[in-house]
């Protein structure tokens, strides 16, 4: 450990190092479930949100930090709105562009971005501390009096900088940790390098980058590194997208985690997903892990939520709209999965047209590719038989199905029939069928996003020729 300011390394240069290294592998398959609307208390009438960017919950109270309108709102924890604290301005309890913000013992930490500050407040808006930054702060977490930790995003212009700087209540650094992320390009770099810092059981934080790692990093108060946990691709697979660079030039980046929030020792991702223009976007699946890390339970919201929260059972979460919505995650789902032997008794005689996807459980493309065409079928509400074909086993299939919620049709081919009829050579693989006659087959020599084009350009005209 570099004790310089008590620096304590970065991940990405494996500078970190610890007494009690813990390897963490995830098994079985995790329940799923769905979640129940609980409409807010009235009271008095709510402030409209302009941009929230933060939302945390205590014992009492449920706090939305509005970077637009530069304050805090707060609602009690059944929804009723309570009162405004904070405003714009560079005074003391003024903010802005706020962009996180934390509750710990009481105290309000804000990330005073635009003012490059922190500030604690009182759950009254009174202002009981605070210090100046060298940078704008990007998230915030509090561990304690002395153990105040802020994230910045790189300027990438000295590789001696961290992503994680520790701070004591009067600002006086006590270390900082994380190596950023670094391929030159500040655009890609400045997507790359978003974080999440969560409170985990103990005195410590989990760390989860927001794209191009599924590694789920323990470090504890001092910034030593005592875990990680390196979450399977069939658990909770990549959004891949390319994006342009300040050179001009396209890079991949791959989605991981939309936003965070832990609760109880469990640390709960929301995952994104994909817009219709095959950007990326807020989702509404959230992965929940246990204390060791162990993906236990998927729950379904009902509609893309942007930022979220969770105290016990309840999720308090901003929807695209900037609304304040409220759910109680309700049981495990009982939904079986169906797994066939045919073509016939997965269509089950129905006269509409199929899109059959050909996948195989050791291709990872081949599961974005199906969870891709449910997205875009259940978008548009499209009137067509949507069926999953593989030659994998039904011992095999089941547990991936009913981990990820799929429960469309999929045909069993071990004996790999239906690949010889479509002469289908590499998974994934997409055929659209009207009745017996073929309208669509992906063209392997093309690229994936050219045959998307193509296969959604069919599916949608599909569905504008539905009865009216």
């Amino acid at each position: 450990m570099d004790n310089a300011i008590g620096k304590a390394g970065g991940l990405v240069a494996s500078v970190l190092f610890c007494a009690a290294f813990v390897a963490i592998t995830f098994a079985g398959t995790p329940k799923r479930r769905a979640v129940r609307e609980i409409q807010p208390k009235t009271g008095v009438e709510a402030p409209f949100l302009s941009r929230p960017v933060s939302i945390v919950c205590d014992a009492e109270s449920v706090y939305v930090l509005d970077s637009a309108d530069a304050d805090i709102k707060i609602y009690s924890r059944d929804g009723a709105f309570r009162r405004t604290i904070g405003r714009k301005g560079q005074g003391p309890g003024e903010f802005r562009l706020p962009n996180d913000m934390d509750v710990f013992d009481g105290r309000l930490y804000v990330a005073d971005s635009a003012n490059r500050r922190l500030q604690i407040l009182d759950a009254g808006g009174k202002l009981l501390g605070g210090f100046g930054l060298g940078m704008a702060p990007w998230r915030i977490l509090a561990l304690g009096d002395d153990r105040i930790l802020v994230a910045g995003l790189p300027s990438g212009r000295s590789r001696s900088e961290k992503l994680i700087s520790c701070y004591r209540r009067d600002g006086t650094p006590v270390w900082q940790a994380v190596d950023p992320l670094q391929s030159g390009d500040p655009v890609h770099d400045a997507l790359r390098n978003q974080i999440f810092i969560r409170r985990s059981p103990g005195s410590g934080f989990r760390l989860v980058r927001s794209f191009d790692d599924r590694v789920i990093r323990t470090m504890n108060a001092d910034g030593f590194r005592t875990g990680e946990a390196a979450v399977p691709e069939a658990d909770l697979p990549f959004k891949k997208i390319t994006v342009p660079t300040a050179g001009g030039q396209k890079r991949m980046l791959q989605g991981f985690c939309w936003s965070c929030a832990a609760d109880g020792g469990r640390l709960y991702i929301l995952t994104p997903e994909y817009t219709d223009d095959h950007d990326l976007g807020p989702g509404k699946l959230i992965a929940v892990f246990d204390e060791t890390l162990k993906l236990e339970v998927l729950i379904e919201l009902p509609e893309k939520m942007t930022k979220f929260a969770v105290a016990g059972n309840t999720i308090y979460a901003i929807d695209t709209d900037s609304r304040l919505r409220m759910f109680q995650i309700g049981p495990a789902r009982t939904d079986n999965v169906r797994i066939v032997a045919s073509l016939e008794e997965a269509a089950g005689g129905s006269l509409r047209p199929a899109v059959l996807v050909f996948f195989s459980l050791d291709c990872p493309v081949c599961w974005e590719e199906l969870f891709e065409v449910r997205y875009v079928v259940e978008k548009n509400s499209i009137p067509i038989a949507f069926i999953g074909i593989s030659a994998d086993s039904r011992e095999d299939l089941e547990p991936f199905l009913a981990k990820h919620g799929f429960f469309y049709p999929v045909v069993s081919d071990q004996g790999r029939e239906l690949f010889r009829k479509f002469r289908v050579r590499l998974e994934p693989f997409v055929v659209v069928l009207d009745g017996d006659r073929v309208i669509y087959q992906d063209n392997t020599a093309e690229t994936m996003d050219v045959r998307r084009e193509k296969r959604n350009r069919c599916l949608l005209e599909i569905s504008a020729k539905r009865p009216s």
